[in-house]
């Protein structure tokens, strides 16, 4: 399984996230740089990958409205595809 320890200061605009998923994932073509069309591209990633969230990136998303909106995507990415999981950690 694939960990990807989430950087919470690269969620906070729609270039930030574009970039950084893009490094993770090499998203298709016809991402157009929104949320909606992440959720999309990662309902349809086949390797297992688990968001791992520390407590003080949770805080930071909590403290941003683009990052947070991530945040609810990701929570629907995993309840639609069984190869993306979410965990929380206490990691400073």
């Amino acid at each position: 399984m694939r960990i990807i320890e989430v950087d919470a200061e690269r969620l906070t605009s729609k270039t930030k996230v574009y970039n950084y998923m893009n490094e993770l994932f090499k998203l298709p073509e016809y991402y157009t740089k929104n949320l909606n069309s992440l959720y999309d591209c990662l309902c349809e990633i086949e390797e297992d990958v688990n968001f791992e969230f520390s407590v003080d990136a949770l805080r930071d998303i909590c403290d941003d409205d683009y990052a947070f909106r991530f945040l609810m995507v990701i929570g629907k990415v995993v309840e639609s595809n069984p190869h993306v999981k979410i965990s929380f950690t206490n990691k400073v």
